[in-house]
């Protein structure tokens, strides 16, 4: 049995599909995907906000030139992002952490404080001198105005004594109900931290029975720890990183099914000018044939960055065989209709890929020496048949 999550987001536009043999391990993986696609939003949205409102408050002309050429800068970092899409996986060590997969967070609800009984005044005490009025010469005279002065200030003392009673009964009773709900708040707290420190003792073991599935070479576990490798690679936050993944124990192989960006996706900014007689930001674009040279450029880069991590990652040689398939999605200008299209397959032995040198290739050209299929343009979307294709158990999968 095995077990997968839907997550999507809908401001990136981006949908995966998360499985695995230990539900929660594949949690913990959905979790993690969600808190990554967030942070990313989060930073575009923030990005944007800040352009938008420098754009508004830049009051001269040397204001708006500088907000010009940090986009211009922009653009071309991002390019250049496109054009090492390979590069910036060869210094990288591919590698699972295990532990970065287990959950050490804190328990961080705050514990109930316990309450503190309400001060109030002391107790009247009869000796006090409000109830013991100094007697004149005029009381021992008149022995009526005696008693009614040693009267008034035992009445006092009594009326004195009634509210310090009044105003600590209501004190206590105060109390115990703030004692009662610390009680509740306490036991509440208790149990929410041993349900807390329970799922994430559950979540670790679960870990390290992966880990040990794994280094046991057994299937499901190979095809996890492939599925967390290629869901590491950092690529810009428009590739859509959806994949499905096969494999097959016997032939040691495994298959990717790996969506790429469309051609509609990459950035097309290639500079921004500040016009002063219009008083407006101007933009230059690349050219159709820049952008598919880039493109073509970037799904080669993608194919052979992927084998490439999941041979580096392999610390239990399980692998020795990689099928990459890259699928795009796009709209038929025929139909109008959205198709889901392979534009290129390649099959790369471990042996044989390892010995190549990735820093100095041409990724066209290596993948062509893997005998990698595809069309001579690949921004025409022309599809080809997959070298492998993956068979899906649906029914094995608990969602």
């Amino acid at each position: 049995m095995a077990y997968e999550i839907e997550v999507r987001h809908e401001g990136l536009h981006k949908y995966r599909v998360i499985r695995g043999s230990d539900s929660n391990v594949v949690g913990r993986k959905a979790q993690a995907q969600v808190e990554q696609w967030d942070a990313m939003w989060d930073r575009k949205q923030a990005s944007e906000a800040k352009r938008f409102g420098r754009e508004l408050k830049a009051k001269n002309k040397e204001e708006k030139q500088r907000i010009a050429a940090e986009r211009t800068q922009e653009a071309l970092d991002e390019i250049n992002r496109l054009e090492n899409v390979l590069a910036h996986t060869l210094d990288i060590d591919d590698t699972i952490e295990w532990e970065s997969l287990k959950d050490f967070a804190e328990f961080m609800e705050p514990k109930p404080n316990v309450p503190l009984k309400q001060k109030y005044p002391s107790q009247p005490q009869r000796s006090a001198p409000a109830y013991n009025p100094k007697l004149g010469l005029l009381d021992y005279i008149f022995p009526s105005r005696k008693r009614n002065r040693l009267q008034e200030a035992e009445n006092l003392f009594k009326e004195d004594q009634r509210q310090w009673r009044r105003t600590k009964d209501q004190a206590d009773k105060e109390h115990e109900l703030k004692q009662e709900q610390y009680d509740e708040q306490l036991e509440k707290w208790e149990a929410d931290k041993v349900k807390f420190l329970k799922k994430q003792k559950d979540t670790n073991q679960s870990v390290e029975r992966e880990k040990a599935k794994y280094f046991e070479k057994q299937s499901d576990a190979i095809l996890d720890y492939c599925y967390l490798v290629l869901s590491d690679s950092d690529y810009p936050d428009y590739f859509p990183q959806h994949f499905q993944l096969d494999y097959n124990s016997e032939t040691r192989m495994v298959v990717v099914d790996y969506s790429l960006p469309n051609l509609a996706a990459l950035p097309r900014l290639k500079e921004a000018k500040y016009i002063q007689s219009r008083n407006e930001f101007e933009e230059t674009l690349l050219s159709d044939s820049v952008v598919n040279t880039l493109y073509d450029k970037t799904l080669y880069q993608v194919a052979l960055r992927s084998i490439h991590e999941l041979y580096e990652a392999d610390v239990v040689k399980a692998l020795d065989s990689i099928v990459f398939n890259g699928w795009v999605r796009s709209i038929d200008k025929g139909t109008g209709q959205e198709v889901n299209a392979c534009v290129l397959t390649v099959q790369a032995g471990r042996e044989e890929f390892l010995a190549i040198d990735l820093v100095h290739v041409d990724p066209k050209l290596c993948f062509k020496t893997l005998k990698g299929v595809a069309a001579s343009r690949l921004h025409s979307l022309a599809p080809v048949a997959p070298i492998v294709k993956i068979e899906m158990k649906e029914e094995r999968f608990v969602s």
